[in-house]
């Protein structure tokens, strides 16, 4: 009799590991399916992602102006092909095609830049001071992560641009932009301090 206790207590200790280990076995195979949905969630995001522009307040879709700029190709313009018995023609071939898309894409970076100052016009005073502090707390902290010297040459190269901006314009604006940075940058300077001192506060 115990015998027989001791194997139904035996078999009922069995299925109960074995009900354990196939609902362990069902949920890793269910975190995994996820775990995959989510990967191919994220790739579908970056690949939609990497054509969107960043943008402040939702602007209008990107719609390049110089989309009819370049003449149509007609049927009867000559193709170029290339002639493999020729190292030459290969040559010349390939040099042709790598400064033709360095054309298209200095003209992809002219449309891209006339698209944005376009929409930065029409932003509001507000948005542009949050745009900038923002712009300021990202070039801030991809500085920081730089060694000294990455740092040095970054900063000299901003510096630079700037000068280089500023000394095609009109004396007297420069001055207006000088005061205004300068007043930003006080502005900054107090809001931090405040901060600092609201975080010390107990």
């Amino acid at each position: 009799m115990r015998c027989i206790k001791d194997w139904i207590l035996y078999v009922a200790v069995s299925c109960f590991n074995l009900n354990i280990i196939f609902v362990d076995a069902v949920k890793t195979v269910k975190s995994f399916q996820q775990a995959s949905q989510d990967l191919e969630q994220k790739d579908i995001q970056a690949s939609t992602d990497r054509h969107r522009i960043p943008d402040l307040n939702h602007p209008p879709p990107f719609e390049s102006e110089d989309e009819h700029s370049s003449p149509p190709l007609h049927s009867d313009q000559p193709l170029a092909i290339c002639d493999d018995t020729r190292s030459t023609d290969i040559f010349s071939s390939s040099k042709n095609q790598s400064t033709s898309k360095g054309r298209e894409k200095e003209q992809e970076k002219k449309v891209h830049r006339r698209y944005w100052q376009k929409w930065y016009s029409k932003l509001t005073p507000e948005q542009k001071k949050a745009r900038s502090i923002r712009d300021n707390r990202t070039y801030r902290a991809r500085i920081g992560r730089l060694s000294a010297e990455d740092q040095k040459r970054t900063k000299e190269k901003v510096n630079n641009r700037v000068k280089k901006s500023r000394a095609s314009k009109d004396p007297e604006e420069v001055k207006e932009l000088n005061r205004r940075h300068a007043k930003a940058y006080r502005e900054r300077q107090k809001l931090l301090r405040k901060g600092k001192a609201l975080s010390q506060t107990p």
